[in-house]
């Protein structure tokens, strides 16, 4: 399984700035058929899972709402320079800043297409 993912660049090092993080931010969400069409339509990639559930992409939701690799979400809060789902925390980053950021994501991602996109990390204590 990590060769596959070292394969496809879903790794992250294991030291430096991008080694703080908890993998993708959010879950691919659950489309209705109209959402599915709208999204593919604006270009965005569909699938539907080995349960028969329509999915669109969280990271190209995410592209389309203005959120690109490396940028800075709040204090120590980053997209991954690799890849926008993946969150990453570096020095002064605390964990209401993130879910803050989760929060604020999502909201983003519900207004410009109607679909609700559902946490990945596991919050504890927050």
């Amino acid at each position: 399984m990590v060769a596959d993912r070292e394969a496809r660049g879903l790794t992250l090092p294991t030291a430096g700035p991008e080694a703080r993080q908890a993998g993708s931010a959010f879950l691919n969400p659950h489309v209705t058929h109209e959402q599915a069409a709208a999204v593919r339509a604006a270009g965005g990639p569909i699938h539907t899972d080995v349960q028969g559930v329509v999915r669109a992409s969280s990271g190209w939701l995410l592209a389309q709402c203005g959120y690109q690799p490396g940028i800075r979400l709040a204090d120590g809060v980053f997209c991954s320079s690799y890849r926008v789902l993946t969150v990453t925390v570096r020095d002064g980053a605390a964990a209401d800043d993130v879910a803050l950021v989760l929060h604020t994501m999502a909201a983003r991602v519900l207004t410009a297409f109607g679909v609700r996109l559902h946490p990945e990390i596991v919050a504890m204590g927050i």
